[in-house]
């Protein structure tokens, strides 16, 4: 990606930011955080098409996620 246009980007993101719904101001970000962020939502994205396209993986991504729900469980003495 272009870095101007990524500085427009995390630019654009900092100022929808900049206030909360009530219209106060409130501190944004900085730009290494909101690029994380939109490369990890993007990243999620293209995994879950991954996994959508392959049964097996689709199946195999379904059992550890029981798996870990099940480890979350506490066991009561």
């Amino acid at each position: 990606m272009d870095k101007s246009l990524v500085k427009e980007i995390v630019e654009f993101i900092k100022q929808e930011m900049s206030y909360d719904n009530s219209g106060k101001p409130k501190k944004p970000p900085c730009s290494s955080v909101i690029m994380k962020r939109v490369k990890r939502y993007y990243r999620s994205q293209r995994h879950q098409c991954m996994i959508k396209s392959d049964q097996q993986k689709r199946r195999r991504q379904r059992l550890l996620n029981r798996r870990n729900r099940l480890t979350m469980v506490p066991f009561l003495s």
